[in-house]
């Protein structure tokens, strides 16, 4: 039997990069998916919403991440693994609504744009791959403030 199998760091992880791993996959698919069959529509939309689009998934994406950033330094010093989860799956979330966003005015407007903005956001998704060094200093805490 292996030492590490009832770590509850080791489970999270395994957890954090299955879940990363289908989401990747899911919007990769996704976005594969809308590529083709949008193509089959002529463009059609609004200039002006197209670039409120852009201006919201470029300002997004930075604003999450720092978001992020922000909550993992508050969580220093707590040791709660659960906070660290839920900061987690909501950064990713909150990644996905804006991919999402995007794809569906690929899909309904076929404008080429956002296409571009889909793969930007499916990239900045590999910017929050799970922290192994984050998730082991909210361990190590965790296990200091039990002892």
């Amino acid at each position: 039997m292996n030492k590490t199998s009832n770590n509850p760091a080791d489970k999270v992880m395994l957890t954090q990069k299955i879940v990363f791993a289908v989401n990747i996959l899911a919007m990769v698919v996704l976005l594969a998916f809308v590529c083709f069959n949008s193509s089959l529509q002529s463009a059609t939309g609004n200039v002006v919403s197209e670039q409120w689009l852009i201006v919201l998934t470029i300002a997004a994406i930075p604003c999450i991440l720092k978001w992020h950033s922000v909550q993992l330094k508050k969580l220093q010093g707590t040791g709660n693994i659960k906070k660290y989860k839920s900061i987690f799956y909501f950064r990713l979330v909150l990644l996905d609504v804006v991919c999402l966003l995007n794809l569906g005015c690929l899909y309904f407007t076929n404008i080429r744009n956002f296409t571009f903005l889909s793969i930007i956001t499916i990239f900045a998704m590999f910017l929050t791959l799970p922290s192994r060094n984050q998730l082991d200093e909210v361990v190590k805490q965790q296990n200091d403030n039990n002892n």
